[in-house]
């Protein structure tokens, strides 16, 4: 709730992370940690569509390049990093 706003939101965030950690063969606990803490992080900065977006780009090249567990939690934590900063760079 504190990443999203409201319980119909949440119920939103959860059902698009089953689908996303199934069709991509994501470890459920990263992934959900990760979106969690992407989600409080963009906060007032992404709409939740755009996080959406981002969120699975980043799993999609995890799973493309194979990154482990460890690394793909990384890469959620520097994502989450400069959410935090407000600003988004390449």
């Amino acid at each position: 709730l504190v990443g999203t706003g409201s319980a119909e939101e949440a119920k939103n965030q959860i059902s698009y992370l089953d689908k996303e950690v199934y069709r991509l063969g994501l470890d459920m606990n990263v992934a959900s940690q990760g979106l969690v803490q992407m989600s409080v992080a963009a906060n007032g900065v992404m709409q939740g569509g755009q996080l959406q977006d981002l969120f699975t780009g980043l799993s999609e090249l995890s799973t493309a390049v194979k990154l482990d567990p460890f690394r793909y939690e990384k890469a959620i934590m520097a994502i989450s990093q400069m959410l935090n900063k407000g600003q988004l760079m390449a």
